[in-house]
């Protein structure tokens, strides 16, 4: 880690502001957190007590244009819109304010509101790494963050699930088609094929987009290990519709 201006002296005393994300969510992350241990739905703040000015909460959210970084002041947060959990102490900083004033500066260039990612840059993300550059001695507590894994775990089975699901009702459909063709054909029902080719077309375009959407939902949750199933399942997909409207 390269050195920062002001970064010479020491002692300003940092802290940690947990919010529980939602209120009707403070039960269950009590439960998950306190007595599970599996961490819950959180956002957190960096309190930094300035020398030469009033203390200031430093966190980070999404937002479309511009750095997500933001401060306000101590569990100015709480009731709007997070309501407020605990504070814990992290210990003194490495540097003074001007150092901090260069850490948050660099920060704000590194961590855009757009790049935000619920299981991979979150707010939590953020105030570990501020902690980190402000050289605490106490470790970050795991259970802040502790549930933007397992989320993203979850993401990911989901997704293999509905793709699975997919698929298997995309080769029923392609089966029922095939037969009502021969059907049709075999016993020269012209009326029965003009009826039932349309609806296994229907729906097996249904699940073409069903499909896309998926492969939508991937890409815009940065789900990685999705990723080479979906654009296998994005290249024949775009195949067969490009047979199809070739033919």
């Amino acid at each position: 880690m390269s050195s920062l201006p002001g970064s010479e002296g020491g002692g300003l005393r940092v802290q940690l502001n947990v919010y529980d994300v939602l209120p009707n969510l403070s039960r269950a992350n009590k439960l998950l957190a306190d007595y599970i241990g599996a961490g819950g739905a959180f956002h957190s703040g960096v309190v930094i007590h300035y020398r030469d000015s009033e203390p200031r909460e430093w966190a980070f959210g999404g937002c479309e244009s511009g750095t997500g970084v933001f401060c306000t002041g101590p569990k100015e947060l709480d009731g709007n819109p997070f309501l407020y959990k605990t504070t814990i102490e992290m210990g003194l900083s490495i540097c003074e304010d001007e150092g901090v004033e260069a850490i948050i500066a660099r920060l704000m260039d590194e961590w855009p509101g757009a790049g935000y990612d619920l299981t991979k840059r979150n707010c939590c993300h953020f105030t570990e790494a501020l902690c980190m550059w402000l050289g605490m001695d106490v470790p970050f507590p795991p259970w802040v963050n502790r549930l933007a894994d397992p989320l993203r775990v979850v993401i990911c089975v989901c997704t293999y699930i509905f793709l699975c699901v997919c698929m298997y009702i995309y080769a029923c459909m392609y089966i029922c088609a095939c037969v009502c063709v021969c059907v049709c054909v075999c016993v020269r029902v012209c009326a029965c094929g003009f009826v039932c080719l349309p609806a296994c077309v229907y729906l097996r375009v249904s699940v073409y987009v069903g499909l896309c959407g998926c492969v939508y939902v991937c890409m815009r949750l940065h789900v990685d290990t999705c990723m080479p199933v979906c654009a296998c399942v994005y290249v024949c997909v775009c195949v067969r519709m490009c047979v199809y409207v070739c033919l």
